[in-house]
């Protein structure tokens, strides 16, 4: 139980290193466009691209973690962090810079795999509290991220503040490779063979009619796995909605 708790803890540390790698460099990005002599339109194309960078990869998460393993993908998830924010820390054009910045933002999208795994080792009482703590993270990154990145580029170059997160993207992927737990690919591990799958685009419920019409047999839907974030179900109570019939349509 302990090595959970540690992986727990190293993937806490991820969480932030991504989340304010976008926030530390917002002060700095006058710094990056004057070196690179190119248009303040940059400054909200580089956190656009950083957040589009996220959006692109999820669709083949899943898919990937079913067949590897979700260690596996977490672990590639630090790797490629790492490499693209040296790339964008030794850029020597804006173009590099935002390609840079655009990879680097698909680290985020591993995130997802933590909480999986998080929902699949832990209880149900003790994956509530590390989700609730995670979710503390992403309100304190904004507000850490800029105090640190002003602090940087007011004493150094804003190179330093990509030196900084690859420095802890290393150190979570020491921890992370240490302590994140094998798990066997679930479709292995059931010995499925699968009939049909679907993005889900419409809602859970709409897609999942459609694979069970494909592959003709029917199907149960467990309320307690639906993955729902602790912030979703307070919006829902607060406009005084069902969180599970929002989660699935």
């Amino acid at each position: 139980m302990r090595k959970l708790y540690l992986f727990a803890v190293f993937f806490v540390l991820y969480e932030f290193t991504t989340y304010s790698a976008n926030d530390m460099i917002m002060p700095g990005m006058l710094a990056v466009v004057n070196e690179f002599h190119a248009p303040l339109s940059y400054v909200a194309a580089s956190l656009s691209l950083y957040l589009l960078g996220e959006c692109v990869i999820q669709l083949w998460l899943g898919p990937l973690a079913e067949r590897y393993g979700k260690r596996q993908i977490i672990l590639l998830g630090n790797l490629s962090f790492i490499i693209f924010t040296i790339l964008i820390a030794t850029s020597g054009t804006i173009s590099q810079f935002m390609l840079g910045r655009w990879l680097q933002g698909s680290g985020m999208a591993f995130i997802a795999m933590g909480y999986a795994i998080i929902h699949e080792k832990f209880d149900d009482k003790s994956a509530v509290k590390i989700i609730a703590i995670m979710a503390n993270v992403t309100i304190l990154a904004p507000l850490i991220g800029p105090l640190i990145g002003g602090l940087i580029v007011s004493y150094a170059s804003w190179h330093y503040i990509f030196v900084l997160t690859g420095v802890l993207g290393f150190i979570t992927l020491c921890g992370l490779y240490r302590y994140t737990p094998n798990s066997t690919p679930q479709i292995k591990k059931l010995e499925l063979k699968p009939t049909s799958m679907i993005d889900i685009s419409d809602g859970l419920s709409s897609e999942i009619i459609h694979i069970c019409k494909q592959s003709k047999v029917g199907c149960n839907l467990y309320e307690e796995k639906i993955p729902v974030d602790p912030q979703f179900i307070n919006v829902c109570e607060e406009f005084n909605i069902d969180s599970t019939t929002v989660a699935i349509n």
